[in-house]
């Protein structure tokens, strides 16, 4: 028996999709686990609010904002918000900042466009039937070849 070469692509597309799937949640949790050591608050203040738009329609909301960090030292800071946050917000109006202490410049808005846990656990999730449906494949492939 043959290999079937659109067997194995499609198993090595599949492997790749699961592949990228599991490196994008461990970035994503890396992110989350980056910001929640951030072990200072400060209250900010809204200078400017902005949005851009995707080609797809969906649009991420930008929100410039300064604070004091706990050194008293003045930070300009850009975070992304939720759309609810951004329209709910007006120049001037105060919001919760969380930041590192140690470089106060890592800093978003407390209810801010961070990643949650649920978003991780899916994409692991997916990733892994991904990776393991093309390694299956594979496995199959091979041993249709020598049967």
């Amino acid at each position: 028996m043959r290999i079937s070469k659109s067997g194995i692509i499609a198993s090595l597309i599949t492997i790749v999709i699961g592949t990228f799937c599991i490196y994008t949640s461990w970035e994503a949790y890396s992110e989350y686990k980056r910001i929640s050591e951030y072990d200072g608050y400060a209250t900010g203040y809204v200078t400017k609010k902005h949005f851009s738009r995707a080609a797809d329609g969906k649009s991420t909301y930008y929100l410039d904002y300064w604070f004091s960090s706990a050194s008293t030292e003045k930070i300009n800071a850009t975070g992304i918000i939720s759309k609810q946050q951004w329209e709910l917000l007006k120049m001037g109006d105060s919001l919760e900042v969380r930041y590192s202490l140690s470089h106060p410049d890592h800093n978003v808005p407390k209810y801010g466009g961070s990643v949650s846990l649920v978003y991780v656990f899916f994409l692991i999730l997916l990733g892994a039937v991904f990776l393991v449906y093309g390694i299956m494949r594979i496995i199959h492939n091979l041993r249709m070849n020598h049967s």
